[in-house]
């Protein structure tokens, strides 16, 4: 035990492990917080539907209602417009897919070089 010696960076290095140790966990919680909005944006353009003016008809020809010409025109122009927002809605969703894709990549790759770091601090304590 008199002899036992403390590598002369002991500090330094355990200051870095604990540094690394914090980067790690924050690059995880990170990587889980992107990896959970990313699964939540595929499931969204999985579900999302259109209605077509057709389904609204017969449901309403269920009921006992017709529409005119002029009704039939409105709902189309609604249901265009509906078109319309659903596809730039998957548009973005799109777009945010692809970014988090790349920043969970990166995200990966980070946190894999800041783990050798740990590594091989955690060997020049020992």
């Amino acid at each position: 035990l008199k002899n036992f010696k403390v590598h002369p960076q002991y500090y330094q290095i355990q200051e870095e492990i604990d540094k690394l140790t914090n980067q790690i966990h924050t690059l995880i919680n990170k990587n889980n917080i992107t990896s959970q909005i990313f699964k939540k944006y595929t499931e969204n353009t999985q579900e999302e539907k259109g209605i077509s003016i057709e389904k609204i008809k017969e449901v309403y020809q269920e009921v006992g209602i017709t529409f005119s010409d002029k009704i039939t025109k409105r709902f189309d122009d609604v249901l265009n417009f509906t078109k319309e927002v659903i596809k730039n809605r998957r548009d973005y969703i799109k777009t945010e897919i692809d970014r988090l894709e790349n920043m969970i990549v990166k995200l990966k790759h980070y946190l894999i070089k800041e783990q050798n770091k740990w590594i091989f601090y955690q060997h020049m304590g020992h």
